[in-house]
């Protein structure tokens, strides 16, 4: 059984790849996930014939849901990007390793380096503590006083050595 197919107007993309597209002969809103959006090369203003179902998750809204597009004939095929063209951004931990090789001190909390790197502390601490398990940095835990079950803060170095006074 073939799955009904329209023809659409992409009206929006969205920052997550998802897009919303209206039926041009309805005006019915469809939704289109990320993977459909991505794997067509849909951009915003195409036009498209796409094989809906009913959407589930919002029916008042948006009562369909894409699940395959198709360009018109005489419209462009997705295109393949330039390898040239692509840039990579770096990751949050890749980030953080980078900082943490270069720091103007030997060693830094990790208030300091998400400071530095303007990404929350939470973010910052979850990096550091997944660099540090990987073995790829060095981490000392600083009680203020005894029998505390908790470090009051961790220092954070490229290696152990860097703790240490030269």
């Amino acid at each position: 059984m073939a799955l009904p197919t329209r023809t659409f107007y992409c009206s929006k993309i969205i920052a997550s790849g998802s897009a919303f597209a209206l039926d041009i002969n309805t005006g019915d809103q469809a939704f289109i996930n990320s993977i459909v959006t991505k794997a067509s090369g849909l951009r915003e203003g195409d036009t498209f014939e796409g094989a809906v179902v009913p959407n589930k998750v919002d029916p008042e809204n948006t009562p369909l849901f894409v699940i395959f597009i198709q360009p018109p004939e005489g419209q462009r095929a997705p295109q393949e990007q330039n390898p040239a063209q692509v840039v990579v951004q770096p990751t949050v931990d890749e980030r953080v390793l980078a900082h943490v090789g270069n720091l103007p001190a030997e060693y830094a909390i990790t208030a300091e380096i998400a400071e530095a790197l303007k990404i929350d502390r939470i973010t910052a601490g979850n990096a550091l503590t997944r660099l540090f398990n990987k073995g790829k940095i060095a981490k000392a835990d600083v009680f203020s006083g005894p029998g505390l079950s908790r470090p009051s803060f961790c220092l954070w170095a490229q290696t152990a050595n860097d703790f240490i006074e030269k």
